[in-house]
Parts: structure tokens; sequence; C-alpha cells
């Protein structure tokens, strides 16, 4: 189904021009599978899911997926205003902003790993030839961290460095100390539901929802 316009009650805080929500279809016999599936950087991720029709109206699927990226790759640079002057250090790039500010790419926050799951359930009960009442829930959660930190500095003899001013060329340079390199770690839980009742009145055809979407971070410093 397509669902225009803003739709966040239901679907998210970035479901703001429409929403295009896919909607599984039931099992009409036994079904059950399990997948697996390994790639670069350690990640992998394994699932499965079983579904049947409990007697003459009643159907439902069930599933689990878990997602693990053991070694990680860096996913936050770390970037520094350009001022007027120079620095003795050298080293990183330079990256446009969103501002159109120019900004000095210095190192990043290090390796991000994560830890994912999630459990999900479709059911569905016929009410009549043409009615249904359907039940969709999901349950989720991501636990990520950081290595440490990389520099893409080096110093005047040619070390790695963290700290001091970098010559960004041009007459500019970037400051930058070991706190612009702090990262953290975290959680993110998530969880929705969602009831839904179709019927057919004649030539008219009719659709209710009513759902709940829950998400909460809670970030940390490691």
């Amino acid at each position: 189904e397509i669902v225009r316009g803003p739709a966040s009650a239901l679907y998210g805080g970035n479901a703001m021009g429409g929403t295009i929500n896919i909607i599984t279809t039931l099992p009409k016999e036994f079904e059950a599978g399990i997948k697996t599936r390994f790639g670069s950087d350690d990640n992998f991720s394994y699932g499965g899911y079983i579904g049947m029709p409990m007697g003459e109206k009643f159907k439902f699927r069930l599933g689990f997926e878990k997602d693990e990226e053991l070694a990680g790759y860096p996913t936050s640079y770390v970037q520094r205003t350009l001022k007027s002057g120079s620095g003795d250090h050298s080293g990183g790039f330079y990256m446009p902003t969103r501002t159109n500010k120019p900004a000095w790419i210095v190192g990043d926050m290090g390796d991000r790993t994560e830890d994912q799951w999630n459990i999900n359930l479709a059911c569905a009960y016929e009410l009549s030839d043409t009615g249904q009442l359907r039940f969709d829930a999901q349950i989720g959660y991501d636990l990520y961290d950081y290595d440490p930190p990389h520099t893409y500095l080096l110093d005047a003899s040619g070390h790695p460095t963290f700290s001091g001013k970098v010559d960004a060329g041009n007459g500019q340079y970037a400051s930058v100390s070991e706190k612009n390199y702090l990262t953290g770690c975290g959680e993110t839980r998530n969880s929705s539901y969602m009831f839904t009742y179709a019927d057919t009145f004649g030539s008219l055809d009719f659709t209710g929802k009513l759902g709940n979407l829950f998400t909460v971070d809670l970030p940390k410093i490691c």
C-alpha cells in the first residue's frame, strides 16, 4: 500500500512525504527456513522463520534475524573548522560541509562494530469472507561500539599526533586536540505494533490501522 503525506505516527519521524508499506502474505501451508550470510570485516548474519495456518481462519509467521560486524570499519570522520594562519603538522584532507563552511578531516572515530537482532511476528484472523483482522509486531536491538580512533596527522618529526595545528595550505590551519576524537558506545532499542482491520462493504473497501512505534537511544561514553 502507498500512504501519501506525513505518516510519522505509524512509521517513524522520517515518514514525511509518504510511505510504501509492504504487506507480506501469510502462509497457506506449513513453511520454514533458515539463512546465513558472511562478508568482509568479519560481518555475518543468520536467521530463520516458521509459519503455518491453524485451522481455516488463523495464520501466522514468526521470524528471527541476527547481524554482527565484529571487525567494523570507520563511519564517523573528525572534522575541524579552518582558520587563517599556519600550522606545523601535516596530513588530513579538505571536505565541504552542509553549511558550506570549509572543514579539514583530521581522523576518524575508529572502527565501528555492531550487534543487531530482530524478532518479528505477523498473524491474521479471517472474520468473514471479506473481513480480516491482522497483527504485526517486531522488537529490535542494536548494540554499537568503537575501536580506538585513527589520526591522519603527522607532527614535524613524522610521528602520528592527535593534537596541535595542522597546515591546510592556502594560508589556513585547523586546531586539533585529543578530546575531538572522543566517542562512545551505546544501544538502540525499537519496537513496533500494528493492528489492521480490513473489510469490504458493498462497493466500499475499508482499511483501518492502529499502531505504536517506540525507539530509544542509550548512548554512553566508553
